[in-house]
Parts: C-alpha cells; sequence; structure tokens
C-alpha cells in the first residue's frame, strides 16, 4: 500500500482516479490545484504524487518542479493530453519520474504507477529487513554476552564493568587468573561486545600443544 496525492482540476477525473487507486489498497488523497498540493505534501508523507500537467493558474509542470525540489524520495507521475510529448519530456526534466497521456485505461494506470512505485518498495524493504537484522543481532550479542558471566558478586560485576568498557575500543587486552576461573568466557564476552562481534572467535590451547609446535599452529609452516 502507497499513500497518493492526486491533483486534477476535473473533478470527474479525480474522483475516478481516488476510486481506482483507493481499488488497488492505496491510501489516495486528492485536490484540485497546485498550491493546495503542495500545502498536503508539505504536512504530511506521500509515496506519489499523480499530477495533471494543465492545472489552471499553476502549472503542473512547476508543481512537479517544486514538489522535487521538497523530496528525492517522492516519485511523481505527470498526465498530459494525447500526443504532448514535448510537454511530457519538459515534465521529466523538471523531476517526474514519468508520465501517462490521457486518456488512459485504468488497469495501464494502475500498472504503470505500480512500475513507478517498485524501487521505492524494494528500498524500503532492504531498510525494513537491515533493521530487523541489526536488532536481532543486537538482542542476541546482549543475550549471549550476559548468559556466559553468570553471577551477582560484585567481584564479577567489577569483572563485567571492565569488560564493558574495553569491549569497543581496540586495545590488546590481557586476561589472567587461574585455571577455571573463567578467562575464555570473558574474552568471548570481549569479542561479543566489539566491533569485531560477526568476525570468528577462536581460542587457541597453548597448554595442549608442545611449544616447538606453538608457532606452526598459530602461523603455519614453512
Amino acid at each position: 500500500m502507497a499513500r497518493i496525492l492526486v491533483v486534477d482540476d476535473e473533478a470527474a477525473l479525480r474522483d475516478s482516479l481516488v476510486r481506482t487507486l483507493s481499488g488497488q489498497e492505496h491510501e489516495v488523497e486528492a485536490c484540485a490545484d497546485g498550491a493546495t498540493a503542495m500545502a498536503r505534501l508539505e504536512r504530511g508523507r506521500f509515496d506519489l504524487l499523480l499530477t495533471d500537467i494543465r492545472l489552471g493558474e499553476r502549472s503542473g509542470l512547476d508543481l512537479v518542479a517544486e514538489a522535487r525540489r521538497a523530496s528525492r524520495a517522492l516519485r511523481i507521475v505527470a498526465m498530459t493530453a494525447f500526443g504532448s510529448v514535448d510537454v511530457a519530456v519538459e515534465a521529466m526534466r523538471r523531476g517526474a519520474d514519468d508520465f501517462v497521456e490521457k486518456p488512459f485505461r485504468a488497469d495501464a494506470l494502475t500498472a504503470r504507477l505500480e512500475r513507478v512505485l517498485e524501487p521505492a518498495r524494494l528500498a524500503g524493504e532492504v531498510t525494513r529487513l537491515r533493521r530487523e537484522n541489526e536488532a536481532l543481532r543486537d538482542e542476541l550479542t546482549a543475550g549471549v554476552a550476559e548468559e556466559v558471566l553468570v553471577g551477582s558478586s560484585k567481584a564479577l560485576a567489577r569483572v563485567r564493568e571492565l569488560v564493558d568498557k574495553v569491549a569497543p575500543t581496540t586495545a590488546t587486552v590481557l586476561i589472567r587468573g587461574e585455571t577455571g576461573t573463567g578467562k575464555e568466557l570473558v574474552a568471548r564476552r570481549i569479542h561479543r561486545l566489539s566491533g569485531r562481534a560477526e568476525r570468528p572467535f577462536v581460542a587457541f590451547n597453548c597448554g595442549a600443544v608442545a611449544e616447538s609446535l606453538a608457532e606452526s599452529e598459530l602461523f603455519g609452516h614453512e
């Protein structure tokens, strides 16, 4: 569903367009002149402006240019009389995305508008999916990071505080402690809260590798 503003000084055609586009589940508003149209555009968000080129006192071409200056995201389709190719070209030059020639069939018009709206719809879908992905990743990162360091003691609270402070930085961190105290868990929390969270975390157990083999295991053997 898109929000569409229809501008035409012929009441019969204007009402017909509202019925046709509303029947396609779009939210449609209509007005008869350019001044009212700009006031509507300034008050609310619209996805598409469908305007006639001939609007009496205010040219539809001027409305196209003004609407384009006000918004780069707004899709604009101009309606022109049959054979007015030069006027249609001028409308495109001023910022219209497409034009339709009167008279037109309702199905041809709706198909043309759908093509014009499709890039904006896809861009909106990509933005929505990206935001959802970021939100889910943040929830997952926060949830897992909290789970790996469970406890309510003051000492552990201090550890979490230090981890949260250093994780966003690029500093090298040395974690010390006896076996079984949770050094790797601390390291994993730092990783999950860092800017490198999407990259692999690799734990290397030096105690399980002979000193003579450690360099080859880490950096390869030649």
